[in-house]
């Protein structure tokens, strides 16, 4: 059963906070930018879109990193709630 909000604390102070965290092949990777993402609920298929910060070249095809066809991805989001 979900917990009630309790009347005691108005819910203009509580913020309300967005996690996201991306995984790539099992590592978490903190160069995201930003993401979105789509589902097709008809063709059973999700895209996944990812900005990177790649200044330094690692996740292009000569660099330390690449991202490679067959790369697992992993998108992982919660929301928070606290207040003071």
């Amino acid at each position: 059963m979900p917990k009630r909000i309790s009347s005691e604390v108005p819910f203009d102070i509580r913020q309300i906070e967005h996690n996201s965290i991306i995984r790539i092949n099992g590592v978490i990777n903190s160069d995201v930018e930003g993401h979105s993402y789509q589902y097709n609920r008809e063709f059973g298929a999700a895209v996944l879109n990812l900005t990177l910060n790649n200044q330094d070249g690692i996740y292009s095809p000569d660099g330390t990193n690449p991202i490679k066809m067959g790369d697992i991805i992993e998108l992982e989001e919660g929301i928070k709630v606290s207040g003071s």
